[in-house]
């Protein structure tokens, strides 16, 4: 494991193993049916994909903070997402009208799409409380 934390950074190791914990069910995640249906919608949405198992961060993303999508919990989550509100309005508006005066050479390959045309507000809001559920385990699993 040491040869793999040179080359990632001890922090992004340390996400990508607590996103493989929750994954694998070594964590559990929390029983409320809200988390379970915004988990679902998660993994319909494709979330996983760019943001990595469970959230742990993943797809490399030059030109941003950290150079990766962010995942569901970390600096780079309190950085971008400092509310449940806050996460609302990412997943409905997504990063691109944010982004849209940046210069097309400086902007990242990936932004973050906006979802509000194709979740409804009860589907948005049961999707940032399980993001901010993943975001509360992990700071209390690994503290």
């Amino acid at each position: 494991m040491s040869a793999m934390a040179s080359r990632v950074g001890k922090g992004t190791l340390n996400r990508l193993v607590l996103g493989a914990e929750i994954f694998a069910g070594l964590i559990g995640l929390p029983d409320e049916p809200e988390v379970r249906i915004g988990l679902t919608i998660a993994t319909e949405m494709g979330c996983f994909d760019c943001h990595g198992p469970m959230g742990a961060g993943g797809t490399a993303n030059p030109g941003t903070v950290g150079g990766r999508v962010p995942g569901f919990f970390g600096a780079s989550f309190a950085l971008q997402a400092e509310s449940l509100e806050g996460i609302e309005g990412i997943i409905r508006d997504g990063r691109r009208a944010r982004r849209a005066w940046w210069a097309p050479w400086k902007r990242p390959p990936l932004d973050m799409p906006a979802y509000g045309d194709r979740l409804d507000s009860t589907e948005i809001a049961l999707l940032a409380d399980a993001i901010r559920s993943l975001n509360d385990l992990a700071r209390t699993s690994h503290q």
